[in-house]
């Protein structure tokens, strides 16, 4: 057999464990048209069925092929049965240099064991070297994750061999497909096989071979245990005796391409621990997506060349990525993980996207120092704690904080403590070297404060308020605003750029009384404390301005907005991001009052003067924002010919310049479904909004609320299509994901309780729909208006 025979057997091997027991052999057939191949496959099948009288295949035998022994292993026998300490009892494969019995040790203790022979015609001086080296580093070895090193010696006729446990289970991917094992449990094998090679590596011990065959699941008391096999390519660190090419003088690959690192690959001499964490960072990678980084397909019809340079410069996909553009195979993956493959690719998203590819970086300085590191940050993953493959920041440990605490904290903690911890960078962001040097230092002394404030004071105080019941993010933000009365009156910088991010969350949900009481308090620090940050001296009334609006009193948003438009533009000057940002709320407000034609006028201002301000993506995004928000002024002026031709022009424009997930083509493609659904053209809007709700989940997650406001949209949608039922499970879905992340009182909330109250009357459904109704006059916040 050819090596590539030897990959493909192993491969069917593998899959076909996978495959129901009695439907192994169809599939075998359907999927191999090579009858050597297929020969051996079905051999070691059998095998597997005849060894285990279970679920379970010889540890050994997952990367090997069986077959008759010849006349040679037949005299081996004899030669084994003459000395009188093992008896071979059947062949269970064959590697690259040598050949793997199940055997019976007969003296001193009986057991049953695998015995491992030099191939005949291996015996050159190099190999021998290799051979003899593997029996040193197992005998080094001491893990109950590695397979345990029992004897050696050499037969009358000069063959070699050692004698190793025989571990009967099954290669760690087929065991977890084959349990259905979910992400965590994968997890938690995983980091007991991070355990095992930890301690190779302290012993001075590279494996070079870590691979799904070579670690294989057995039972210990009851409990699964990944045990690590095969250490025959393995080499002590430091020792170059037996070389450390990609090939062997035979021409056999050291290593599996697939779960090789670019280093070894490359057929370097350098080689270190670094090259077995990217073989594990794979090894994660197929557990978690059922695929390895760069596929078996690919490199199976590359030449030797080709496959060692798509190592060294093909940059893989993501796990959530993988997951989520492989269509059949990721819902296969998925459906073996116990998930649907849009909840797969949330799940990965993120943390174990970080975590495998720093592991698989072809830099191996940019990979994980050691084991030890590797497998920290997958523990810290499985307790909720902040991973150290991702960049830290202060939102992401209070978002790590939030999830460890789930059972005691609301989901919308996060979402507050993003907001509020928003103003560290903004401010941090001021101090630049061309700033003059006392602005520079009252700036960054504001930014240390309000950082110690985020990472001290407020998560001791979330602490101590989530031990005995669940906690609200308005809770969270009550705590915030009383630990900053009377805290800071000899601070008043910090003082208000906390007020102001507290002010923004406030009016995130909807909860304006308590927004203006911050945001007053901003506005009048500002207007007394001159060496303010002049940043939050625009921001208080601008935000404030937002709220006088949000609470239909935009005739007090006007001063407001002029007093934010001179600061900035004594800030930046009349074309300044700033002032910009305050025109466009004015026209906003203008519009409120009615005054469409001076809304029109300015946002045709800001859009003339960001057409002239060049292409950097801030400044096209903001410039598709205001265009974006003239649109919605045509639909509110009644010109939606008008309206729609701009929105058309706008999503081709926002896909290109800002790509298709950026919340401002989103945003487009929301108003575009909302005209086409209102002008009864109900199937271009089916191929606008569905998608949308897709792309949404995707981005943002299914509980967000942009995403619920879609989803609301689609039930509009169903609804006018006549699907009531359709329509009333997705406006379920989101009443429940909003009153979770924005609360009950939220505007927003309350217009898709209203909205699912309407769908309940229409089913006749009337006790649902008096239950929901009653929530609406039990509110005091008014709902959202129907249309925005």
């Amino acid at each position: 057999m050819t090596p590539e025979q030897f990959a493909t057997v192993e491969r069917l091997f593998e899959q076909a464990c996978a495959q129901p027991v009695d439907q192994r052999s169809a599939w075998l057939r359907a999927h191999c048209d090579d009858p050597d191949v297929l020969r051996k496959v079905e051999g070691m099948i059998a095998q597997d069925a005849k060894s285990l009288a279970a679920l379970e295949s010889p540890a050994l035998g997952a990367g090997f092929h069986v077959g008759q022994a010849d006349r040679a292993e037949e005299r081996l026998r004899e030669e084994f049965a003459a000395a009188g300490r093992y008896r071979i009892v059947s062949l269970l494969g064959e590697g690259g240099f040598g050949s793997v019995y199940r055997a019976e040790q007969l003296e001193p203790v009986r057991r049953v064991v695998a015995l491992k022979v030099i191939k005949l015609g291996m015996d050159t001086r190099r190999v021998l070297a290799q051979f003899e080296a593997e029996r040193q580093t197992l005998a080094r070895m001491s893990h109950p994750g590695i397979a345990k090193f029992l004897d050696a010696g050499i037969t009358e006729s000069g063959r070699s061999y050692f004698v190793m446990e025989l571990v009967e289970g099954r290669p760690i991917t087929t065991y977890c497909d084959g349990k259905l094992l979910d992400i965590r449990a994968r997890l938690e094998l995983f980091a007991q096989v991070c355990e095992a090679i930890r301690h190779a590596h302290q012993k001075g011990i590279l494996h070079r071979d870590i691979k799904p065959s070579n670690v294989i699941v057995t039972s210990v008391d009851g409990k699964a245990q990944p045990i690590v096999i095969d250490f025959g390519i393995a080499r002590a660190l430091g020792d170059e005796s037996v070389g450390a090419s990609t090939m062997t003088e035979h021409g056999q690959m050291i290593g599996t391409p697939e779960y090789m690192s670019p280093e070894q690959a490359d057929g370097s001499r350098d080689i270190d621990t670094r090259s077995d964490i990217y073989s594990l960072g794979v090894l994660l990678y197929e557990l978690l997506t059922g695929s390895t980084p760069l596929e078996r397909s690919s490199l199976g019809r590359s030449s030797p060349p080709e496959w060692q340079r798509m190592i060294r410069e093909q940059n893989p996909p993501t796990p959530s990525t993988r997951v989520r553009k492989s269509a059949e195979r990721g819902a296969a993956a998925a459906r073996v993980r116990g998930d649907d493959p849009q909840a797969l690719s949330r799940m990965l998203r993120g943390d174990l996207d970080w975590i495998v590819m720093r592991a698989i970086e072809k830099d191996r300085s940019h990979r994980y120092e050691t084991v030890d590191a590797f497998a920290a940050d997958v523990e810290r993953y499985l307790r909720d704690e902040p991973v150290l493959a991702r960049p830290q920041s202060t939102a992401y440990r209070f978002r790590k904080f939030a999830r460890r605490h789930r059972s005691a904290m609301a989901a919308g903690i996060a979402i507050a403590v993003l907001l509020m911890a928003g103003v560290v960078g903004t401010t941090y962001g001021m101090v630049k070297a061309r700033r003059e040097a006392e602005v520079a230092r009252i700036e960054s002394a504001t930014a240390r404060a309000v950082s110690d404030f985020l990472n001290d004071d407020l998560l001791s105080a979330i602490q101590s308020q989530a031990k005995d019941h669940a906690v609200t993010m308005k809770e969270i933000l009550d705590v915030a605003s009383g630990r900053i009365e009377d805290r800071f009156e000899d601070q008043p910088r910090v003082e208000l750029a906390i007020r102001c991010s507290l002010g923004r969350a406030y009016k995130y949900l909807g909860l304006f009384d308590t927004a203006a009481h911050h945001l007053e308090r901003a506005v009048e620090l500002a207007r007394r404390t001159p060496d303010a940050d002049r940043r939050n001296r625009v921001d208080a009334p601008l935000v404030l301005a937002g709220v006088r609006n949000a609470t239909d009193r935009p005739a007090e948003a006007v001063p407001l907005l002029q007093e934010a438009l001179d600061e900035g533009i004594r800030l930046e000057g009349a074309t300044g991001s700033y002032p910009l940002l305050v025109m466009n709320e004015l026209a906003i407000t203008y519009r409120r009052l009615g005054n469409l034609g001076e809304a029109e006028a300015l946002y045709r201002r800001v859009i003339h003067i960001r057409e002239g301000l060049g292409e950097s993506k801030d400044n096209q995004k903001e410039l598709l924002t205001a265009m974006s928000n003239l649109a919605s002024l045509y639909v509110v002026s009644g010109r939606v010919d008008e309206a729609e031709q701009l929105q058309a022009d706008l999503i081709a424009r926002a896909v290109a310049e800002v790509g298709p997930d950026h919340p401002v083509t989103l945003k487009t493609m929301f108003d575009r479904s909302k005209i086409l659904r209102q002008r009864g053209r109900l199937s271009e809007a089916e191929a606008t909004v569905v998608p949308l709700l897709d792309t949404m989940n995707r981005v943002f997650g299914a509980e967000h609320p942009h995403t619920c406001f879609v989803r609301s949209e689609v039930a509009e949608l169903r609804s006018a299509q006549g699907r009531l039922e359709a329509a009333l499970a997705l406006q379920l879905e989101s009443v429940t994901n909003l009153q979770r992340s924005l609360g009950e009182s939220n505007p927003e909330t309350l217009l898709s309780i209203r909205r699912l109250s309407e769908l309940y009357e229409q089913l006749n459904r009337t006790d649902e729909a008096a239950k929901w109704r009653a929530k609406l006059r039990t509110s005091t916040t008014p709902p959202a208006p129907a249309a925005k």
